[in-house]
């Protein structure tokens, strides 16, 4: 309707049809995934997640093949594999409901779900901006090229944190089938819960390990020698954020499965103000670094906060194994300066030290827990 009202607007910007299609199948799919999840079946999950990217893969090759690899082409390419990717949803959604999940309208349920979510729509903005406003003032303060630099080290931190996003997915179902049910705190599942919480301890801080002792080498090798050196201090700055966002996402969902919207919607409104204020004080004398420490100080005030309204003891929530694994990952790293070896060395020896103390101090524990329940 829009391309007839003004046609000379989508001659030049015809790709917003294209993405205006994709995001709409793109969220007409999640509501699928969330049955998905809902319901623990995370093989489909998966499957509904990564069809779309290997469809795409293989559309993109193709054209390689052919040569014929345009913008016009593309963009039928991706509204083809957002399409596949609603019908892969929608027929795995039927396979797990047992019937067929047509789409049916109900006023006033679809008005009490949207007043519903309109604290969520505020936490998914000023996340958004929280996310984004560094790399807005970054470009009207200070250069270009802080920008990149700034850019380049936050997608490798963004990066750092798909283990998160596997987890995530894992434990809302779970804290809201405990909260659902009083007797469930008497359960195995809040026993798996603590163990995942002293796992996800050691997941959060291995890659930033790793990756902050290789950092200028790897980087200056698949950069060229761009961003090696000006990135390495960003990195490590934001990496220091990584065990705060595995212990909010756990407290967040907590906060989510009671239904309690609006306290998200307080701290992510406070974390914010935070970062903007922070980000206009100190990209003035730091340039992307103080936008890396305006981060990692909205980061933490946003982690306190949960940490403190947040109460559910039943979970046994204790902040114990991130600091012990904290402490682990600083002494590795200060060890890994002083080797006097190839930096490919360094990481092979942090990382089988790494993992034979999770093996010592989590993993053996886990295994004599395990054998004493059967």
């Amino acid at each position: 309707m829009s391309k007839f009202y003004f046609p000379n607007f989508f001659q030049i910007h015809f790709l917003l049809i294209a993405v205006f299609i994709s995001f709409i199948c793109t969220y007409i799919a999640s509501c699928f995934k969330q049955l998905a999840n809902g319901k623990e079946r995370f093989w489909h999950l998966a499957f509904m997640g990564i069809i779309a990217n290997v469809v795409r893969v293989i559309g993109l090759f193709f054209l390689i093949q052919i040569h014929a690899v345009t913008i016009s082409n593309i963009a039928i390419l991706y509204v083809g594999v957002a399409i596949v990717e609603v019908l892969f949803a929608f027929f795995s959604a039927a396979h797990l409901s047992g019937h067929w999940v047509l789409p049916s309208f109900d006023w006033m349920a679809y008005k009490s779900l949207v007043k519903e979510s309109l604290p969520q729509l505020g936490v998914i903005f000023l996340e958004s901006s929280l996310a984004r406003v560094d790399w807005i003032l970054l470009g009207f303060i200070s250069t270009s090229v802080f920008v990149a630099d700034y850019s380049f080290a936050y997608k490798a931190f963004e990066s750092s944190r798909i283990p998160l996003l596997i987890i995530a997915p894992v434990l809302l179902p779970k804290v809201s089938r405990i909260l659902a049910k009083s007797h469930a705190y008497e359960t195995g599942v809040v026993k798996e819960l603590n163990m995942l919480w002293q796992l996800e301890s050691w997941l959060a801080m291995f890659i930033p390990l790793v990756l902050n002792i290789c950092w200028v080498d790897v980087v200056n090798i698949m950069t060229q020698n761009k961003y090696g050196e000006s990135t390495k201090g960003i990195y490590a700055i934001l990496s220091f954020c990584l065990p705060m966002a595995y212990i909010t996402n756990f407290l967040w969902t907590i906060v989510f499965a009671k239904g309690n919207i609006k306290l998200t919607l307080k701290i992510s409104a406070l974390a914010s103000v935070v970062n903007i204020i922070l980000n206009i004080i100190l990209i003035k004398y730091f340039n992307a670094l103080g936008a890396a420490i305006a981060y990692l100080s909205s980061t933490s005030v946003q982690f306190i906060c949960y940490y403190v309204w947040v109460k559910e003891p039943h979970l046994q929530l204790r902040l114990m194994p991130y600091l012990k694994t904290l402490l682990i990952t600083i002494a590795l790293y200060i060890l890994a300066l002083w080797l006097p070896v190839f930096w490919l060395w360094k990481v092979v020896v942090v990382a089988l030290l790494y993992v034979f103390l999770f093996y010592l101090l989590f993993y053996k524990q886990y295994l004599k827990k395990v054998l004493s329940t059967t």
